[in-house]
């Protein structure tokens, strides 16, 4: 299979990215034998499955073989139900297809499963407000706002999505907010 160059790039990305969310695959955990209570990690071959299943559908997907992908990434979450990641790939890829109710209910199973995580934040809140609903996108900011009260910056898109809502007084209270939070701009 001939990728280019940025393809191969993005494949990268998706197999570092599964590695690094220790929470998207479980792990068993064994207590060593030394004293100082080292925890060993396995990964049994379930695990190794759902991986190489997320990674091939990465690939599928930036092949742009969407069918495909979607079918594996459909399989990640028959072995892994909880899987948020493969939620946020097929909300990502039903988005790109202007599909804006089937990307809003994956993005909500991805925020469900995993909260912190503001990508699934802003495509759940993106999806809402593509479809008109801007009172619920600015409820998907706000969630994201609450999750991460360091990133108040969201608090901007909260306001907006507010106004484009015409709910102007809440609106109002929400940059009133911020303008206590961060002064004058």
């Amino acid at each position: 299979m001939n990728l280019s160059l940025v393809q191969r790039w993005a494949v990268l990305l998706a197999i570092l990215t599964v590695s690094m969310q220790a929470d998207v695959f479980a792990q068993k955990r064994k207590k060593s034998q030394d004293k100082d209570e080292e925890y060993i990690y396995k990964i049994d071959k379930r695990d190794l499955d759902i991986q190489g299943l997320f990674i091939e559908a990465v690939t599928e997907k930036e092949l742009g073989n969407i069918e495909d992908a979607i079918g594996l990434f459909n399989a990640v979450l028959k072995l892994d139900p909880g899987n948020h990641a493969a939620y946020y790939e097929l909300s990502r890829m039903a988005y790109e297809n202007n599909d804006l109710t089937i990307a809003e209910e994956f993005a909500e199973k991805a925020v469900k499963i995993n909260p912190y995580n503001e990508w699934y934040h802003i495509y759940l809140a993106e999806s809402r407000a593509h479809q008109g609903n801007y009172i619920g996108a600015a409820k998907g900011y706000q969630a994201l706002v609450d999750a991460m009260p360091e990133k108040w910056e969201y608090l901007q898109d909260v306001g907006y999505m507010y106004a484009r809502g015409e709910d102007y007084e809440e609106a109002i209270r929400i940059y009133e907010e911020l303008e206590i939070q961060q002064g004058m701009s």
